[in-house]
């Protein structure tokens, strides 16, 4: 019976192994996270504030508290907290005072582990660390732009038809999103050379390696030491997976993938 903590590269079919993961993680005694299940991310791209004084649009802070011993994931602003480590310590002292009556949870941990990693590995020393990330990152980066833009992180039933909309008539993406966006990506690397140095228990996953149902199994039944998990996979409400070929669908697809090789290089 293996505890997971995932650290996600955004866009590495994390999301499906989370989904599939939940409900034996839950039969472990973990609890999920109400709202997000992405603790430690910063802000929330699909909750946004409007100004009426300034008429300008802000993205929210996610916030969580804890209230009838239930942690909880809210969307504020103004922000509370000035920055990533001040983020990152104040929820990992609300997991403490969860844990300390009893309470734990599931968690879906983005590259911001970075700030305060020791803190956090510490924290979760009982955990096996799973990194979800891509073979190919020029892909991974194209894919985040995507879902930033139109604010579509996954196709679901729901949207599927604004998503399809969306892949017709393609996207303009924003020379500054590179720019935000390439650090928070660069923190990848930091990460495994810390586990490693630390001689954490962890392993990685491709997004790559997860193409069909036959190879997500087979990945995940490795990263548990069990297939025991199937018995409490929920099949039926994944993100549906779609075909996509970014060099068509983002209309600055070369100027992009340009200033993101140069960003490495600078």
């Amino acid at each position: 019976m293996t505890k997971i903590l995932q650290i996600s590269l955004p866009r590495s079919r994390s999301t499906i192994v989370y989904d599939l993961l939940k409900n034996y993680q839950k039969s472990l005694g973990l609890k999920e996270v109400e709202g997000h299940p992405e603790l430690f991310l910063e802000f929330g791209r699909n909750m946004e504030f409007h100004n009426i004084k300034d008429n300008e649009q802000h993205t929210s802070e996610m916030y969580p508290v804890i209230k009838n011993n239930v942690l909880s994931m809210h969307y504020v602003y103004p922000y509370i907290l000035g920055d990533t480590k001040s983020r990152n310590l104040y929820k990992l002292e609300l997991l403490k005072k969860q844990k300390n009556i009893g309470i734990e949870y599931q968690i879906k941990g983005t590259l911001n582990f970075a700030n305060c990693i020791d803190e956090i590995i510490n924290f979760f020393n009982d955990r096996k660390i799973l990194i979800t990330t891509r073979k190919n990152l020029i892909d991974a980066e194209m894919s985040f732009y995507f879902a930033w833009t139109t604010k579509l992180f996954h196709a679901r039933k729901n949207n599927i038809d604004r998503y399809h909309d969306y892949l017709t008539k393609g996207v303009y993406v924003d020379p500054q999103l590179v720019k935000d966006y390439k650090p928070f990506l660069n923190q990848l690397n930091f990460i495994i050379d810390h586990l490693k140095e630390k001689k954490c228990n962890y392993e990685i996953l491709y997004h790559e390696d997860m193409s069909n149902k036959e190879n997500i199994i087979s990945s995940i039944n490795k990263i548990v030491g069990t297939d025991e998990w199937l018995k409490f996979a929920n099949w039926d409400n994944l993100p549906i997976y779609t075909e996509k070929d970014y060099r068509k669908i983002i209309h600055n697809y070369d100027e992009i993938k340009e200033l993101s090789i140069n960003f490495d290089h600078d």
